[in-house]
């Protein structure tokens, strides 16, 4: 369904294995430097003490243009077995028949979902619970479960592109236009040896077609030797030459699309002059070139007003976003990826994170030291919860002692965690102000909230802060050290 080809072809595990791993191209060349084959390897999995050992299958490599990002890829027999329906930790993709009605599948799905819940649970509590189909095209700029500002944003730049091509087009053919005068003698003397409107017309075209690409060869020099500081300000892989790269049959269609709207008119115009005036010094063009040129030249300055509008706004927009208060401040704060494996002690493969922490507390400079699942600006795992008779979908974070003081995130009421309370590592929990909204917690502290089964007692509330951007509201989330 992804088309995830590994190298040298997929295994699926069977028999006695219940799990194949494929790492990334990258991750495979950082364990095994000097591997040169494809053969299986058998590595540990977790902590070094955890005993858990899995097979790598293969390497994979990765699509640069693709939401599906990882480091490995692990293929089981079965997943989520022994997971009830409250978990939601898999996304379940299906590959449909040409021509299936996908509302009507929704609706089935949605009834299947809510039969089996029912198992368990009351009718009242599976009401607003449903499932919902998505096409995976959907999945970088518009999902359902999600925001579609990347579309917008898509959408923006877009429009804006076309505007830069729809004003140079007109610089050029304006340009044309005024040296007219310069060629006039040139179409004169060319008419009189016999010389057609189409074939002048054709000339003329041929040589703004060469001007265009000559253009283009230089924009993709240019290209080429900025693309090293591009990918490095934005931290992505993007390459001009890449061979799964649409811009091989988009730059001559772009190329003669560009020729036809700034060339066809000059050339018409320049084609145009007779003769008999020309060669006596009138290079005067008609009424209607006249206004045309006016009009060019207005809606060229009209759309330079709505440049400098949007860069104005913009601008008021990005200070906004550097001077409003995000609710943490992460400066002097450093993420060292793959430590999540110490962050929960009570599930197979992982170890306590305390020895760890004291070891990183030694090192000169550092004050704080803690781990989470999830870290602003990630995607939080999601979750059902119920308090005060409300039940809800909200995400979750599982962290250690000293986050919330790591990242500076402000305390509305109630407390942090702390290991001077032991039922903090059994069943305490921290919201924010949105989660403590959603379930209408007039005073949180003290009350108990409970997910996949287990009842937790909220000792603190969190000021809510822009975990996930500007683009996104304050989702409402629970945090836990279990």
């Amino acid at each position: 369904i992804l088309d995830i080809k590994p190298n040298g072809g997929l295994v699926k595990p069977s028999g006695d294995v219940e799990r194949l791993t494929y790492l990334s191209n990258e991750s495979m060349k950082t364990l095994f430097p000097n591997k040169k084959d494809d053969k299986s390897e058998m590595v540990g999995f977790g902590a070094s003490n955890s005993g858990i050992t899995g097979i790598i299958a293969g390497s994979i490599k990765s699509n640069l243009h693709s939401n599906f990002v990882f480091d490995g890829v692990s293929i089981a027999n079965e997943l989520g077995k022994g997971d009830n329906y409250d978990m939601n930790d898999y996304t379940i993709c299906l590959q449909l028949k040409p021509g299936t009605d996908v509302a009507s599948l929704e609706q089935m799905i949605a009834n299947l979902y809510q039969a089996e819940l029912l198992k368990s649970k009351k009718i009242d509590e599976v009401k607003g619970i449903s499932a919902f189909l998505d096409p995976l095209s959907n999945l970088h700029l518009r999902p359902k479960a999600g925001n579609d500002t990347p579309y917008k944003i898509l959408i923006a730049l877009s429009v804006l592109g076309v505007l830069i091509l729809v004003i140079a087009c007109i610089n050029f053919t304006n340009l044309s236009i005024a040296q007219a005068a310069k060629r006039a003698k040139e179409v004169g003397v060319k008419k009189v040896l016999g010389a057609f409107r189409f074939q002048l017309t054709k000339q003329f075209l041929i040589e703004i077609f060469m001007q265009c690409f000559v253009a283009i060869i230089l924009a993709l020099i240019l290209a080429e030797l900025a693309m090293p500081s591009f990918n490095n300000l934005f931290q992505i892989q993007l390459s001009v030459w890449d061979l799964e790269n649409k811009l091989f049959w988009q730059l001559p269609v772009i190329l003669c699309v560009i020729t036809l709207i700034a060339g066809v008119y000059p050339a018409i115009v320049l084609s145009g002059f007779k003769p008999a005036f020309v060669l006596k010094g009138n290079f005067s063009t008609s009424k209607q070139s006249y206004w045309l040129r006016n009009g060019l030249l207005v809606f060229q300055f009209s759309i330079a007003v709505v440049f400098i509008i949007s860069l104005v706004t913009i601008d008021s927009q990005l200070k906004y976003m550097r001077n409003q208060d995000v609710g943490f401040k992460a400066s002097q704060v450093v993420y060292i990826k793959n430590l999540t494996l110490f962050n929960n002690p009570a599930k197979m493969g992982s170890v306590n994170f305390e020895p760890l922490r004291e070891k990183m507390l030694k090192i000169p400079g550092v004050q704080l030291a803690t781990v989470a699942t999830y870290i602003p600006g990630g995607t939080n795992g999601i979750n059902s919860y119920s308090a005060n008779g409300i039940k809800a979908n909200i995400d979750f974070v599982n962290v250690e002692f000293d986050y919330f003081e790591t990242l500076n995130i402000q305390l509305k009421e109630g407390r942090f965690f702390s290991n001077k309370f032991k039922a903090d590592t059994v069943n305490s929990a921290v919201i924010n102000e949105t989660a403590a909204a959603k379930y209408e917690l007039k005073n949180p502290i003290g009350q108990t909230i409970t997910g996949s089964g287990i009842p937790y007692k909220i000792v603190g509330v969190i000021k809510d802060f822009k975990s996930q951007g500007f683009e996104t509201a304050v989702q409402p989330t629970i945090y836990t050290i279990n």
